[in-house]
């Protein structure tokens, strides 16, 4: 749930209205560190376990006599102001009206918003990044199928994205493995318009798999095919294995045409980016299905020079080249974590910069920068753990091995809070007379939760936490793009 604004507006208003009114306007009244220790309270009431990351952690306390002690500072120093008058500020825009709604925060919209922000940052990149072999599988990135038949759809146009034009390939097409794998290479006859399907004849350069003599294995040959012959309405070929003249028995079904990369290249499907790299549901459970395991995406990503590898070896290859892929998927998973972590230092780097120059200034007698230095100290104060460790941040999807705290890069602009607590506090400065009071007091309390809310808005922050691999967690930071 969000910081609790409308209790604030509810509780400061009708402090406001309670208090004496000196000529137009005068928001501390009598006692001025009654309604510092007052407003500082409700702030901390508004924000204390409710203001929250768009990812659902907490805000925890932080200092809240830093909130009293500035407060109490700035409205000393407004009570014995002779300067502006009234005249004065209604000429003057800084001290406008500040009749702003309390912003709304749509969370799904960031639920996928470092994933978005990772793929133009790649796109951008791209040059500096080389091709990840196991990059993503799916043109829906961030999302995936929503069905099995958007699935097969999308998978295959991904594997016929990676056709090479080898004989390796066809082999590799053909053993995919399972219902899903019999499905998808269906869909690929179908958008290749049965290019691999046709009859075959004499003379066609093919591809297939057939038995070892005198024993139960097979091996994968490459020869052109000299007759064929049917028997029990099965069709039966000879091949003649290429650069030798050795000749062998085919059954129908074993046999693929060799496709020339030129017949098969215009059926060709494009993917989205070879730059981000497909990880598995045990790297990311809250967001990728629980079918795209690390299996699922070696069984059916080609990976060439490893899958098309079969005619140099023999079937027993099939255990080292799996082996093979997963030492590669491992290190282009490490590639991965480095490619969105520098991402996330980049973006910091841009904030660090602003907060640089967003220090208090020492000696200002400018009440409203008192008071906006008052806020950032307080949320300064809160140190490594401003929001509750758990849920992980994205892109991390767990806590350890960082443990869930939290690196400030940035708690908005100090000169843009004043400049917001100026027009707050000065507005329905045209409400003079007693009954008006009620309603002068409630638009400056909305104001007041305005300001502060749109600086929460302004927040960044850098989360350590994690993401699980099969050896253990490996380190991973996050990043909280906004507070709310």
């Amino acid at each position: 749930m969000p910081a609790n604004w409308t209790s604030f507006i509810l509780n400061v208003g009708d402090k406001l209205s309670g208090q004496s009114i000196k000529g137009s306007y005068d928001p501390a009244g009598k006692d001025v560190d009654d309604f510092a220790t007052y407003l500082a309270d409700q702030y901390v009431l508004a924000v204390n376990g409710k203001a929250q990351t768009p990812f659902g952690n907490l805000h925890r306390k932080g200092n809240t006599e830093l909130l009293k002690i500035a407060f109490s500072k700035a409205f000393k120093l407004l009570e014995s102001e002779r300067s502006p008058t009234l005249d004065d500020k209604l000429k003057d825009p800084k001290y406008e009206d500040l009749k702003e709604p309390i912003p709304s925060v749509n969370i799904d919209e960031y639920l996928d918003k470092f994933d978005l922000e990772f793929l133009a940052w790649s796109k951008e990149n791209g040059a500096s990044i080389p091709d990840f072999t196991f990059s993503q599988m799916f043109d829906t990135f961030p999302k995936y199928p929503k069905d099995e038949n958007e699935l097969i759809d999308k998978l295959s146009d991904s594997i016929l994205s990676k056709f090479d034009g080898s004989s390796g390939y066809l082999i590799w097409l053909n053993s995919l493995p399972g219902d899903l794998g019999r499905k998808v290479l269906a869909r690929i006859n179908e958008k290749t318009k049965n290019i691999l399907k046709k009859d075959l004849v004499v003379g066609d350069n093919v591809v297939a798999t057939v038995s070892v003599a005198n024993s139960l294995k097979k091996r994968d040959i490459e020869g052109i095919i000299s007759s064929i012959r049917t028997d029990s309405g099965r069709k039966k070929y000879v091949i003649r294995v290429k650069n030798t003249q050795e000749a062998v028995k085919a059954d129908e079904g074993s046999v693929l045409r060799l496709v020339k990369s030129t017949d098969f290249s215009q059926y060709k499907s494009e993917v989205l980016t070879r730059k981000i790299f497909q990880e598995s549901h045990y790297n990311n459970p809250q967001k990728i299905p629980s079918r795209y395991t690390e299996d699922f995406i070696l069984k059916f990503t080609y990976v060439k020079g490893i899958d098309n590898n079969f005619l140099k070896y023999t079937y027993s290859y099939a255990f080292a080249r799996d082996q093979i892929k997963k030492e590669r998927y491992a290190a282009e998973f490490k590639r991965n974590i480095d490619l969105k972590t520098k991402l996330i230092n980049e973006i910091s780097d841009k904030y660090k910069n602003q907060e640089n120059t967003n220090k208090p200034e020492e000696g200002t007698n400018d009440p409203y920068e008192i008071m906006a230095d008052g806020v950032l100290a307080y949320w300064a104060s809160a140190l490594q753990q401003p929001f509750s460790a758990a849920p992980p941040v994205p892109p991390c999807t767990i806590t350890p091995p960082l443990g869930g705290f939290y690196i400030p890069i940035y708690y908005g602009s100090r000169k843009r809070l004043a400049n917001y607590l100026r027009r707050a506090f000065n507005t329905g400065k045209l409400f003079k007379t007693i009954p008006e009071r009620r309603i002068s007091a409630t638009t400056v309390a909305t104001a007041l939760a305005f300001s502060f809310a749109a600086n929460m808005l302004e927040f960044k922050l850098i989360y350590n936490g994690g993401i699980p691999t099969p050896a253990g967690p490996v380190p991973m930071i996050g990043f909280v793009p906004i507070v709310f």
